[in-house]
C-alpha cells in the first residue's frame, strides 16, 4: 500500500493550515504492516532540529511541554505504582519536564535524548526500567532505537513505552488518520506485528504486552522479579 500526504504549516494569525508544497509519501510493509516514510532517512540530528523540532514544534503538539508530562507522571506513580527503588532512564526525554516531575516525586531517573543539547550525552550505566513516551513514532530507524534501549537495560530490566498502534480502519483511513503527521515527526506508525518483528531481530526472548492501544511493556523472563507490582495488569 502506498500512502500520500501533504505536510501542512499553520498561518501566524489563523487556526488554519496551508500547504507547504512538500510532498511526503508514506509506505506500508505488507508483511508486518509497518507504515513509514523515506523522506527523512538522510536527515542529520541538526536537520531534524531545524525543520521538525524547532521553536514552532509546540504549535503541532500542544501537550508537549506540560500537559503530557503531568499525565504520564500521574499514571506512573498513581496507576502503575512504580517502585522508587528502580533505576530509571527516560529515553527520548525531550525538554526533560517528565524527568524533573518524577525526580520531585523521589524517583531515581535520568534523561537521554539525541535531539536535546541538555540530554544528548549517551548514558554509560544500566537501568532496570526504561520509559519512552511518544518516541518510537518519531524514529526513522525503529531497530536502532529499540536496540539502544535494550543495550541500556540491566538483565532484569524492562521497558514501558507508548506509541499508538494503527487504527483498525487504517486501510480505509490511510493518511487521513490523525496520528499520521510528518510535521510533528510521526514518521513510523506501528501495528503490533511491526514491533514484534523488530524485537525478534534484537533478542528472540523479548516479549511485548499492551495495557491498551497506546501503552505497552517489553520484558523477558528475567524481568519478572522487577515486575511484581504489575502482576494485576499483565503477568
Amino acid at each position: 500500500m502506498r500512502f500520500f500526504k501533504i505536510c501542512y504549516y499553520p498561518t501566524p494569525t489563523h487556526n488554519q493550515y496551508i500547504a507547504s508544497g512538500i510532498a511526503i509519501y508514506y509506505y506500508r510493509c505488507k508483511k508486518c504492516k509497518f507504515i513509514f516514510i523515506k523522506a527523512f532517512d538522510d536527515f542529520s540530528n541538526e536537520e531534524f532540529q531545524k525543520y521538525i523540532y524547532n521553536d514552532d514544534y509546540i504549535v503541532f503538539d500542544l501537550d508537549y511541554n506540560t500537559k503530557r508530562p503531568m499525565y504520564i507522571c500521574d499514571m506512573l506513580t498513581n496507576n502503575l505504582f512504580l517502585s522508587k527503588h528502580l533505576n530509571i532512564l527516560d529515553y527520548g526525554c525531550g525538554n526533560g519536564n517528565l524527568v524533573k516531575m518524577l525526580q520531585k516525586n523521589g524517583y531515581n531517573i535520568k534523561g537521554y535524548d539525541p535531539f536535546s543539547k541538555k540530554f544528548n550525552r549517551i548514558p554509560k550505566n544500566k537501568f532496570n526500567l526504561i520509559i519512552s513516551f511518544e518516541v518510537l513514532e518519531h524514529t526513522i530507524n525503529p531497530y536502532k532505537s529499540l536496540k539502544q534501549m535494550y543495550d541500556f537495560l540491566s538483565k532484569d530490566g524492562f521497558i514501558i513505552f507508548s506509541t499508538l498502534l494503527q487504527d483498525k480502519s487504517i486501510d480505509e483511513l490511510g493518511v487521513k488518520w490523525w496520528y499520521i503527521s510528518p510535521r510533528n515527526g510521526h514518521v513510523s506508525i506501528y501495528a503490533k506485528e511491526s514491533i514484534q518483528a523488530v524485537l525478534k531481530q534484537i533478542d528472540a526472548k523479548l516479549q511485548i504486552k499492551s495495557f491498551n492501544q497506546n501503552l505497552h511493556i517489553i520484558f523477558t523472563e528475567n524481568s519478572k522479579n522487577s515486575l511484581y507490582y504489575l502482576n494485576n495488569f499483565l503477568l
